[in-house]
């Protein structure tokens, strides 16, 4: 089996990145990204993605917080790790 990696870009932007990744055979899983106009970009280019508009540190919050959003996000969890 061949796995895809899945991909959390975090200060999204509006997909460069992503893009990229994209065309090199990655799943955009999630993009966070806090400015309104690039998260409308980014919902139009890749709508398989979730995309979050918030920074890192409501993320963060969130994260840490919230049962349902910590389960939602849980296997990107080993890499977003944030040192206050």
């Amino acid at each position: 089996t061949i796995h895809r990696l899945r991909v959390m870009d975090l200060y999204a932007g509006c997909g460069g990145l992503s893009s990229g990744l994209q065309q090199a055979g990655a799943r955009i899983d999630y993009c966070l990204e806090v400015d309104a106009a690039a998260c409308t970009t980014l919902r139009k280019n890749f709508k398989e993605a979730n995309v979050l508009q918030m920074d890192v540190v409501t993320y963060y919050y969130l994260m840490k917080t919230n049962v349902d959003f910590e389960q939602q996000l849980k296997p990107f969890e080993q890499h977003c790790r944030i040192q206050p």
